[in-house]
């Protein structure tokens, strides 16, 4: 869904592959979203100025593409007010120009019929702007939260809640017991805590 390309910290030299030609025109190529996050905030490469988004610190290019679910529904819910306020002040401002127009002395006594039924189309015009406008944001805001509820049904967090853990040795998660042997010491991580284990017996299948 989304690549995020950076280092966290490092000296020049060790940043200058972020400059690199190639890589610059890959970036500016890829069709998926690509997040930028080389060196810390001071630093600056070509790398950034091509990519979608500029993250600060790999961290933050972490939280960029996991944004908390509930801050994007809020987000949504103030776009979309904000939208429908511009849009209700663009109506007002041709409003008022179509009123100024009315009011002049060439309209005063027209028959024009073309004028005519554009003032009468006005308000329902407007209406189905407003109604399309509205509908097309309740999809999308509909189609967001069911989105955010899937991601919440994937979450690890849920799976452990489910009674399972996840079991590592050196920080690599385990999915083999062939590449443990009696004696070893594995972290077993649980919905709540961590325990310390040591391999006491093993199964292979």
């Amino acid at each position: 869904d989304v690549i995020s390309i950076g280092r966290g910290g490092g000296s020049s030299y060790d940043l200058w592959a972020f400059n690199d030609e190639t890589l610059a025109r890959t970036i500016a190529l890829s069709p998926v979203p690509v997040i930028s996050a080389v060196g810390h905030e001071s630093d600056y490469s070509i790398c950034d100025l091509v990519a979608d988004v500029r993250a600060a610190t790999p961290s933050v290019a972490a939280e960029v593409a996991v944004p908390n679910g509930e801050e994007l529904i809020n987000e949504l819910v103030f776009k979309k007010q904000l939208l429908a306020s511009l849009l209700k002040a663009k109506v007002q401002f041709f409003e008022n120009k179509l009123s100024k127009i009315q009011s002049s002395p060439v309209f005063e006594n027209s028959e024009n019929v073309i004028i005519t039924n554009r003032l009468n189309q006005k308000e329902v015009l407007i209406e189905k702007l407003e109604n399309a406008f509205f509908e097309s944001i309740s999809q999308k805001e509909n189609s967001l939260k069911e989105k955010i509820l899937k991601l919440d049904t994937l979450s690890p967090l849920k799976v452990l809640a489910r009674g399972y853990s996840v079991a590592e040795t050196n920080g690599k998660v385990l999915t083999d017991t062939s590449v443990l042997s009696v004696g070893d010491e594995i972290d077993l991580t649980l919905n709540k805590g961590k325990l310390k284990c040591s391999v006491i017996s093993k199964e292979e299948k």
